[in-house]
């Protein structure tokens, strides 16, 4: 059983990454050990990279968003071309390459609060980092510039006290993990012009803070990708906000966008 379910899986992502990627993930998650490993895997086109990711852990789920489930497709139908991207929750940098490689010359800023996630991310941009096109920002967007605490994977949101966090699969736990805190409309003034063609939002349900608190950043976007979570759509008036920014919302399974055309 143990051979015909590592051919499965790695018949199952060979379409997204080298066979040989697939087989090391595969090796990796029969490994009986406490933490996650990093895996070096190289991921087909429109990526075409190598790329670290830990297994076992969420990494994996990122990649199938991206590569299988082409969550971020759809914005390329209503931005054919984009200067300028903020990666808000950018994780290990799955979605910060792929628009990298569908938006070559953009310039893309990618912010992530968690300091493990943060060095992966670093890690998978480098080949953009020698190009100066990707700039990497260890922060948690928030409503107001400081420092905030990270709650547990598990929960997923940002807030204001100290917690427990432990690792992406549960095993390695760590106390209490302060991150700078950076404001949308700072990131936006590092880019050329103050504007962004895209801003991608998966920050685990700090967007209904984000898009209902000091909101005025939003008239510098062109289009606003959003994947929400819990009742945080209702929570921030996501839809009547976007038809005062004058916005058209258009839904996709994954994301919600907000469209100025």
């Amino acid at each position: 059983m143990r051979g015909y379910w590592s051919a499965q899986f790695v018949a199952r992502w060979a379409p997204y990454m080298t066979i040989g990627s697939a087989m090391r993930v595969r090796r990796a998650f029969s490994l009986d050990v406490d933490c996650a490993q990093t895996v070096s895997v190289v991921l087909r086109p429109p990526i075409g990279r190598r790329v670290q990711i830990r297994v076992p852990s969420s990494d994996l789920g990122a990649i199938g968003e991206v590569m299988r489930q082409k969550v971020y497709s759809p914005i390329k139908k209503h931005v054919k071309k984009a200067r300028a991207v903020l990666d808000l929750g950018a994780n290990i940098g799955i979605a910060t390459n792929y628009f990298a490689s569908i938006y070559p010359n953009a310039q893309i800023i990618a912010v992530e609060p968690h300091p493990e996630t943060f060095e992966l991310l670093v890690e998978n941009t480098r080949h953009a980092n020698f190009r100066g096109l990707v700039t990497p920002v260890h922060a948690a967007v928030w409503h107001e510039a400081g420092s905030l605490n990270l709650t547990t994977p598990e929960s997923g949101a940002y807030v204001a006290a100290t917690v427990v966090e432990r690792s992406y699969d549960g095993d390695c736990v760590a106390e209490g993990i302060e991150v700078p805190a950076v404001r949308v409309q700072d990131l936006l003034a590092k880019l050329d012009g103050g504007q962004a063609d895209i801003v991608k939002m998966d920050v685990e349900g700090a967007e209904a803070v984000l898009l209902s608190s000091s909101n005025d950043w939003i008239d510098s976007v062109r289009c606003l990708a959003v994947e929400f979570h819990a009742d945080s759509r209702e929570a921030s008036g996501f839809d009547a906000l976007m038809k005062e920014k004058g916005l058209r919302v258009y839904e996709y399974p994954h994301t919600v966008l907000g469209v100025r055309e």
